[in-house]
């Protein structure tokens, strides 16, 4: 019994330390996206001879189980992006 009682509690302990890990690790990434969306949202105020953005460029938050690939056409958007943030300097 006190056996089984030491195994449990070293996994509730690792189990612990697992998930502040990945408490870290998600906000990180919090961290990356907010600072992403605030330049995507202020680059105008930066640049003004950038064209006003489109509808569908709005930031819209993301449900975890929403979570899905994205089509071709998306994926064609972002390259597009990239490109033209990397263009404009």
């Amino acid at each position: 019994m006190e056996k089984s009682r030491k195994e449990l509690e070293e996994k509730l302990e690792s189990l612990e330390i697992t998930n502040h890990e990945y408490a870290q690790r998600l906000e990180n990434l919090e961290a990356v996206v907010v600072s992403q969306a605030w330049e995507a949202l202020h680059d105008k105020k930066r640049k003004p001879d950038l064209p006003e953005p489109e509808e569908h460029d709005e930031i819209v938050p993301v449900r975890p189980h929403e979570v899905s690939e994205p089509t071709p056409e998306e994926l064609n958007r972002q390259r597009t992006a990239r490109l033209a943030r990397g263009i404009g300097g």
